[in-house]
């Protein structure tokens, strides 16, 4: 995935920190929304869907910490970068505990700000990765479930339920379906059978 296409939203009530955020963030070639407040956050959250939100704990119209909480609420996966004019340790975990995934001060220098970002989007880039892998995952087993379900109404056509008398005996025949695990061994291998031979083709 292209980094250049990670959106951020940048929320301080601080025209300067903003802009100098902002200005090291466009130079990595990074789409840039800013939020001079909470509320605004939150409202431009909506549309603009950032990847990654940086967050002032000081803001002017609600806590950093309580925005950070509305934030992961309305987007689980949003990463939170939290700053703020100190370094202390209670703000640190406090943050951590409102779901916040990093933390550095706002006097913090350019190489380690942007130091920072790249740790969140390999994060942010693993995860992608890990929920399109998962989606495919969840497709294929239903695609498989569709395949038993099948197997199972062709092994019951070719297998009629049988009750008949012979001799004074009674001969009885049942449908017993085979279990999911030998349709699922034979359906996968007819699946690696046919891209084999797909990529056989291909080489000739």
């Amino acid at each position: 995935m292209d980094l250049t296409r990670f959106k951020f939203l940048v929320v301080d009530g601080s025209e300067q920190t903003t802009d100098l955020i902002s200005y090291w963030l466009l130079s990595e070639d990074f789409q840039v929304f800013t939020a001079e407040n909470g509320m605004n956050a939150l409202a431009k959250m909506s549309y603009t869907k950032p990847d990654i939100a940086i967050i002032n704990l000081n803001l002017p119209d609600m806590s950093g910490f309580d925005l950070c909480r509305k934030m992961k609420e309305q987007d689980e996966d949003i990463l939170v970068l939290c700053i703020s004019e100190t370094d202390g340790r209670i703000y640190r975990i406090h943050a951590e505990q409102m779901g916040a995934d990093d933390y550095i001060e706002t006097s913090a220098e350019q190489y380690m700000f942007i130091s920072k970002i790249n740790s969140l989007l390999r994060v942010k880039r693993l995860s992608n990765q890990l929920r399109l892998r998962y989606a495919e995952i969840e497709e294929m087993n239903n695609i498989i479930n569709k395949q038993l379900q099948l197997g199972i109404l062709v092994q019951r056509a070719l297998i009629p339920d049988i009750n008949t008398h012979l001799q004074g005996c009674t001969l009885i025949s049942r449908f017993y379906p085979a279990p999911p695990w030998v349709w699922a061994a034979i359906f996968t291998m007819c699946f690696r059978l046919r891209k084999a031979a797909s990529a056989l083709s291909w080489a000739t």
